[in-house]
């Protein structure tokens, strides 16, 4: 196994995972570098949980929902649901669910009750919950992201 870099988080920077982390990293701080190396965040507190529940209650037949990032109402703090068995890598997912952490940041997507329906605000368009997932800007910007973010993690983390 690679050794790993010494590294050093802000304390306002919390994450608490409630899952196993592989071998080859700690989950806990996949989302610190991140959150804090990558996109240079100092402040946040992220549960990491599984929850078929709730995921289940959320997919759909074209599209059945492998995580999800639940921004609470207290600024910074979000839910990282995670179903437990996963079709792609926890570690794929968790910087697909990172970049949505930065997008909510940045106030670029925010998701809104309207009339008792959720819609979505991406950079200050609206978009209906019914849209195709894959036709969803965020989504895509997420899935571009992922694998470039995996990668830069992996440089910060490892000697």
């Amino acid at each position: 196994m690679k050794e790993r870099s010494k590294l050093e988080f802000p304390e306002t920077f919390k994450v608490t995972s409630l899952i196993e982390s592989p071998k080859q990293y700690d989950v806990e701080e996949l989302i610190k570098v991140i959150g804090t190396k990558i996109f240079d965040y100092t402040n946040a507190n992220i549960l990491v949980q599984y929850n078929d529940k709730i995921l289940n209650k959320f997919s759909t037949e074209e599209c059945e929902l492998q995580a999800l990032l639940d921004k609470t109402p207290v600024p910074h703090t979000y839910n990282l649901l995670l179903k437990t068995k996963l079709s792609d890598s926890l570690s794929t997912i968790i910087c697909h669910e990172m970049q949505h952490f930065d997008q909510y940041e940045r106030r670029d997507l925010e998701l809104v009750k309207k009339d008792s329906k959720l819609v979505f605000l991406w950079k200050g368009q609206q978009f209906d919950s019914s849209l195709d997932y894959m036709l969803r800007p965020w989504e895509q910007e997420a899935i571009d992201a992922q694998y470039s973010l995996w990668k830069q993690f992996k440089q910060i983390y490892y000697k």
